[in-house]
């Protein structure tokens, strides 16, 4: 048999640092803590998040969170003012189910 870990089925979502440092500890489910997962996130407005990304005039910029929640719409929406703001903008997607052709009409200067 080749070497192997087991890792016991966690109760709680792997969310936060608590819940991280509880991952590999092997504590049988029905003694697991309870941990609240709760984050909050300081959500700054689109405008002032792109303000942040131009500020240094140059970049890399990359959306990633699961399936079908709008990332390849907010990724077009800041190139978008990016390059309205006159930076150059390279807008590039690896999912096979996002269509930029569908998101944005036309190409944009910059």
């Amino acid at each position: 048999m080749l070497p192997h870990d087991l890792v016991v089925l966690k109760a709680f979502d792997l969310v936060g640092l608590d819940a991280l440092r509880q991952l590999l500890k092997d504590i049988p489910w029905h003694a697991q803590p309870v941990i609240d997962t709760t984050i909050e996130l300081d959500k700054p407005s689109l405008s002032k998040l792109v303000d942040s990304i131009a500020e240094d005039g140059h970049g890399l910029v990359m959306f990633m969170v699961k399936g079908g929640v709008g990332k390849t719409t907010i990724a077009a929406a800041v190139a978008v003012e990016l390059a309205h703001r006159g930076l150059p903008v390279h807008l590039t997607t690896s999912d096979p189910a996002a269509h930029l052709s569908e998101t944005l009409s036309s190409a944009l200067e910059n």
